[in-house]
């Protein structure tokens, strides 16, 4: 079934000419489409590949953020108060009201050197997420163009039955017609009028089940396609189909899919994945050593300068933090263990993928 498809795919390709597109918020009225312009507008405007697009581009935000993970950060700050209060003046001796400006600025960095091979480990992930979600948005396509395809070809099919059936009903038709005429002149019997009246009805009954069939199928291509079900729309009808080349034997069909089949490939990279969340997993048992560093000065209102008060107040300070995990209240050992349940979880799902095809 499935090369028959992909035969009758390629030639209505070359024998039906293309038709312009419809906007996404068109109601396609009055219509006639192609197989190429149904499939391309699935793939344009179809909601499941659209999410899928959009999925794959927040993946692409996460590598990037991922990778930005090994630069150190930077911090200002400011702070200006203004303090009122009484002060003693040893001048005159006594309290004096006044008004006492300060203000500080600071910048503070800090810097990841080493967190048991996780950040190296989160972009490994990270950038076959981005893979994983390019070849979710291909399964997607190849499952609507295969949907899209098999309907359409169900609608022609339709087409040609309902096309016969008119045909045998129209000669029913006229058999009646002729027995009747015959009947009137005593020709045949009154039973055998009834028999051909009876098959009228049935190849009229016939008929009207392929037409229903017709319009049920048409129904299920626009569904696929999303448009409105009130939509009028039909299918081009090729005037000719050419059925040819060799089929592939069914290893080397086997074999050609195991390696191109998004959906084999995309379990594969769920395999590696889950296999460098392991080693994510790992790395909360390990050490994590950081630096940090900070710049800071400060003035307040006296006699001296300010640029003066600044250069004097003005301190640095560079520090190393090694942090080892002794206790985490077992989080460390849950997030290990659900690892390696996710390991084993996509090692099922990748033979199970690799079994279907």
């Amino acid at each position: 079934m499935f090369p028959k498809s992909i035969i009758c795919l390629w030639c209505l390709f070359i024998f039906v000419p293309g038709r312009s597109l419809l906007a996404q918020d068109s109601t396609a009225s009055s219509l006639k489409w192609n197989l190429q312009t149904c499939l391309t507008y699935a793939q344009k405007n179809n909601i499941q590949i659209n999410s899928l697009r959009l999925s794959e581009k927040t993946s692409r935000q996460e590598l990037l953020l991922s990778r930005s993970a090994l630069l150190p950060n930077l911090y200002g700050s400011v702070s200006q108060v203004v303090t009122r209060g009484n002060n003693f003046n040893t001048s005159v001796g006594a309290y004096q009201s006044g008004i006492t400006p300060t203000g500080s600025y600071g910048v503070t960095s800090a810097w990841t050197l080493y967190q048991g091979g996780y950040l190296r480990s989160d972009i490994q992930q990270k950038n076959l997420s981005v893979e994983s979600a390019n070849l979710n948005v291909l399964e997607q396509e190849n499952s609507i163009i295969l949907s899209i395809t098999q309907s359409y070809l169900n609608i022609l099919l339709d087409k040609e039955s309902v096309i016969y059936q008119q045909n045998v009903f129209e000669t029913s038709k006229a058999q009646v017609t002729q027995a009747q005429q015959r009947f009137n002149l005593g020709s045949v019997a009154r039973k055998d009028v009834a028999q051909l009246q009876s098959q009228q009805a049935n190849d009229q009954y016939t008929l009207v089940t392929y037409q229903n069939t017709e319009r049920q199928d048409l129904l299920t291509l626009k569904q696929l396609l999303q448009l409105p079900t009130d939509a009028s729309f039909d299918i081009v009808k090729p005037d000719t189909v050419i059925a040819g080349g060799t089929i592939t034997p069914v290893n080397e069909t086997q074999r050609i899919a195991l390696q191109n089949r998004p959906e084999v490939k995309n379990s594969q990279l769920g395999v590696d994945i889950s296999r460098i969340g392991l080693a994510k997993a790992r790395s909360g048992y390990l050490p994590a050593l950081s630096a940090s560093g900070s710049l800071f000065s400060s003035y307040s209102n006296s006699n001296s300068n300010y640029f003066t008060q600044l250069n004097n107040n003005f301190y640095q300070q560079v520090g190393v933090t090694l942090s080892v995990p002794i206790f985490t209240r077992r989080s460390s050992a849950k997030t290990f263990r659900s690892a390696k349940l996710r390991r084993w979880s996509s090692n099922i799902t990748n033979r199970k993928s690799r079994s279907r095809q």
